[in-house]
Order: structure tokens, then sequence, then C-alpha cells
């Protein structure tokens, strides 16, 4: 069950979250997927988001049930950095589901490059007017993302993925 839902609808209840997760996921063409790790060096999984249009997302944290079904499908998925993304779900899923992970992939930072763009999601983000924050920015000296509340990490997430 998604810890969190970031979006234009108001939910009252985890079981409305986790029913409008399966209801956009369900209705969603292409996803767009981030993950959450304790840093850079620590690659832990802390969770993971998906995105289901620019102004809806869902946050899974690594002790809920992440829909694996679905990132496992072949529906189209975009990340920003894919490569460390599904290494982070290959270190969770075993190396042989990176294969599966990638199905119907999309890297948007390789998107950006090649139409000349270069920078973090969060300078690019600002290129259209998108709000994303950098981990060191939300971080401010704290140390590692476990410094944060749960619900941080889940914005911060699932803005990264919208």
């Amino acid at each position: 069950m998604p810890v969190g839902y970031y979006g234009k609808r108001r939910c009252k209840s985890r079981e409305e979250v986790l029913r409008l997760a399966e209801e956009l996921i369900g209705q969603s063409k292409v996803l767009a997927v981030d993950t959450e790790t304790v840093s850079l060096k620590d690659t832990t999984l802390l969770g993971v988001s998906i995105a289901t249009s620019p102004g809806d997302a869902f946050y899974w944290s690594a002790s809920e049930d992440i829909p694996w079904q679905v990132l496992l499908s072949n529906r189209p998925k975009v990340y920003f950095n894919a490569p460390f993304d599904l290494e982070v779900m290959g270190q969770v899923l075993g190396k042989n589901s990176v294969f599966p992970l990638s199905a119907g992939l999309t890297d948007a930072s390789t998107m950006a490059h090649l139409t000349g763009r270069f920078g973090e999601l969060h300078e690019l983000a600002a290129e259209f007017q998108i709000e994303v924050h950098s981990a060191k920015e939300l971080l401010d000296g704290a140390g590692t993302m476990l410094k944060l509340p749960i619900e941080t990490v889940a914005k911060k997430c699932c803005q990264d993925a919208k």
C-alpha cells in the first residue's frame, strides 16, 4: 500500500490512496518511476515512487508492498538516470530482474543530453518550471536521507518521478 499520494485529489485514508493508486496506475499508458536511497554512496532502497501523470504520484517505502508486478511489466516507463534506479531495484529483486525492469524504458536524462541539456534533475526541471529539490538542498548538512521525515522523502521522490 502506498505511504503517500502527491497530487490534486484528496484522500482521507490509506485505503482511498490504495484504490486511487490502483485506478490511476491501471489507466496510465506510461509510468514515471524514481527510487530514493539512503545516499548516493549507500544505495539501500528507502522507497519507490510511480507517477501516473504530471499531477499524480504515489510513494511506497521499502517496508511497504511495492507494486513490483507493475514495475516488472512491459508497460512504458520513464526514469531519470535509469542505470542508478535499475541498479537499486536490482539489489532488492536480484540482478536478473534488471532486464524486465527496463522493458519499455525511456531515460529522460539521456534524452536531455541528446538535446544538448546537461545537468541534474533539479536543474533541468527549473527550465520547465517543475518543482524538484536536490537531496543536498533538503538535507542542508543533515547527513543522509534517513535523517529526514518519511513525508519529506516521499514528497521528494514523487516530485522527482513527476
